[in-house]
């Protein structure tokens, strides 16, 4: 239990810093990042819906990042090769969930316009590299070390 909500808290974190970091660089305002994460359930009322729609985004991502880290843990109790080799492990899930995410999760929700495939730019290799790095590898060194 201990070992996957640090995992959860860690990847939550990094990514949404990576996130905030990334696309202030492109102009956008930390509310409307979270707001976009808000969507995927709110639709686009969550633009329209000031802080709460921000705080909604914000708790969405956490329990976003808490099934993560929950869905790892299955993994790692049922392929022994991830346990042996966590580091390729974790960034192997990490991209798992982004595929997962953008394949199934987000055209599922209320996100407005998502697009796959994507073209390579920098926000798709961004995605990318931000769930092999910040969310498998985290929730793996989380599941291996404590």
């Amino acid at each position: 239990m201990k070992a996957t909500l640090i995992g959860a808290l860690l990847a939550g974190i990094l990514d949404l810093a990576d996130a905030l970091i990334f696309f202030a660089l492109r102009g956008a305002r930390p509310i409307r990042i979270l707001q976009s994460i808000a969507s995927g359930v709110q639709g686009v009322d969550a633009y329209r819906g000031g802080i709460p729609s921000a705080i909604a985004g914000l708790v969405l991502h956490f329990v976003i990042a808490l099934l993560a880290a929950v869905g790892f843990y299955l993994v790692w109790q049922s392929v022994p090769w991830v346990r042996k080799n966590w580091v390729q492990g974790g960034m192997l899930y990490g991209l798992a969930f982004y595929l997962l995410m953008n394949l199934i999760v987000i055209p599922a929700s209320a996100f407005p316009n998502p697009v796959w495939p994507p073209v390579v730019t920098s926000v798709f290799l961004n995605g990318v590299l931000a769930h092999l790095f910040l969310v498998g590898l985290p929730i793996a060194w989380a599941r291996k070390k404590l």
